[in-house]
């Protein structure tokens, strides 16, 4: 009898809260900027939301993860947006401010470093399919002197990795490296230009039309909002 009644009373649930019932498999692509930050618990907020879903993931850049989203193999993507076509729709998602960073064993001195200098170092950063490598090449081929020499990566842990052991000086987005920064690891370069902030979207294609796209779209600005709220907290 016991059993009987916890199955009734979950379907009472199920009914009174239809999310709870939906299952399938969300195809998700995610820029790995994102899984260095918030990914963990936007996962955590929609196994709470939608306990039968199960979710695939695919870590790419943004370009690729386009591809997905027009080839239909990406059921939803956060990426480095948004993406201009007709058939995908664009919903803000967050943005996050770069900074330069090296490691203390490069001896930077502490002033601000115009980017000339930078040149000084081997440069860190994205890889060269995406806007960040596109906007660093381009504002320092305007530069006179030397050219700069890009060690471009798709992967933001190898950039950092690469950064902590004075490869040379990177551009990574602060709520990567909040850490590294506190303890020391790395130093924060001022210099007189940062590249532009990266911003993403929650991408996907809007034919033909997904619920668990649509609830899980919910979910993400819903986590997101409550990170903005806790982030001003503290």
């Amino acid at each position: 009898m016991e059993c009987r009644n916890e199955r009734n009373a979950a379907q009472l649930q199920s009914r009174a809260d239809p999310r709870l019932a939906l299952s399938g498999i969300l195809r998700l692509g995610v820029s790995e900027t994102i899984v260095h930050t918030w990914l963990s618990g936007f996962l955590s907020a929609l196994h709470s939301e939608m306990p039968n879903l199960d979710v695939e993931m695919t870590v790419d850049v943004t370009n690729n993860l386009c591809a997905g989203l027009l080839d239909h193999s990406l059921d939803m993507a956060f990426l480095m947006g948004p993406l201009s076509a007709p058939s995908i729709a664009n919903r803000e998602l967050c943005t996050f401010p770069l900074i330069w960073v090296a490691s203390p064993a490069l001896g930077l001195p502490d002033r601000h470093i115009f980017p000339e200098e930078l040149t000084r170092w081997p440069i860190i950063t994205y890889a060269r399919n995406t806007k960040p490598f596109a906007e660093m090449s381009q504002r320092f081929r305007e530069l006179d002197g030397p050219p700069a020499r890009f060690f471009s990566s798709s992967s933001l842990a190898a950039c950092r990795r690469m950064t902590l052991d004075a490869v040379g000086i990177s551009s990574l987005p602060y709520v990567a490296i909040g850490k590294e920064l506190e303890e020391g690891t790395l130093v924060q370069v001022n210099s007189t230009w940062t590249p532009s902030a990266l911003d993403f979207t929650a991408s996907y294609p809007t034919v033909p039309f997904n619920p668990l796209t649509e609830l899980a779209l919910e979910a993400a600005n819903a986590f997101d909002a409550a990170r903005l709220a806790f982030d001003k907290k503290m």
